[in-house]
């Protein structure tokens, strides 16, 4: 379903001219809004053929009037950029941590206790995680 005024799809603007001077012909054209091109605005132009407007991981799907960027495969989004996905089998967590695999493709490291830090690479010096009485 496209949006049709008459004389132009998808918003364009129409303009005529009135030839009848030349002939009994009202010529009309369009003046296209972005991404739209053709002689009425029919056609949807593939963003994504032209300079890829993704970035790096990712890959480029045409939509209706625009384009989405998904994530490759082997790759998650982590906020604006895609990143190499890296899940517990590849044992990232240290020190004798558990590793659990979450839903959006990263991991968690729970550290045993005197370690700290995303893979539980950071030692705590001794007294200060609570395990000595004071």
């Amino acid at each position: 379903n496209v949006p049709y005024d008459g004389c132009c799809y998808n918003g364009g603007t129409c303009f005529t001219t009135d030839s009848t001077r030349v002939s009994s012909v009202l010529s009309r054209w369009c003046e296209c809004p972005r991404p739209f091109t053709g002689r009425f605005c029919e056609i949807d132009v593939d963003e994504c053929l032209q300079k890829d407007p993704c970035k790096e991981h990712e890959t480029c799907i045409n939509t209706y009037g625009g384009y989405n960027c998904t994530c490759q495969p082997d790759f998650v989004k982590d906020g604006e950029d895609c990143i190499p996905k890296v899940t517990c089998e590849e044992f990232p967590c240290l020190n004798g941590a558990d590793c659990e695999d979450t839903e959006n493709g990263h991991f968690v490291c729970r550290c045993p206790l005197g370690f700290l830090g995303r893979i539980c690479d950071i030692r705590v010096p001794e007294c200060e995680d609570s395990s000595c009485s004071k």
